[in-house]
């Protein structure tokens, strides 16, 4: 997350960037407490979160990134 943030400082992008990059923390989040809720790990849930929470923050963060670039004029 911080070398999104590092990355999209020094690109000089948009909001979109870091509205994408915020999901994507958020995301995260959700994925470990969803995997470990209070420290507990529950290895059965491991490969739906992997899939399914990690599909969803690559989809948000990519059209936030695209959105970014069309609102910019970079084709």
């Amino acid at each position: 997350v911080m070398l999104l943030l590092a990355s999209g400082a020094a690109g000089r992008q948009g909001p979109t960037w870091f509205l994408g990059t915020a999901i994507l923390a958020a995301v995260l989040l959700a994925e470990h407490l969803y995997v470990a809720p209070r420290g507990d790990l529950h290895p059965e849930r491991i490969g739906k979160a992997f899939f399914d929470f990690n599909a969803f923050a690559s989809v948000a963060f990519a059209l936030c990134a695209i959105a970014g670039l069309v609102l910019q004029g970079h084709s």
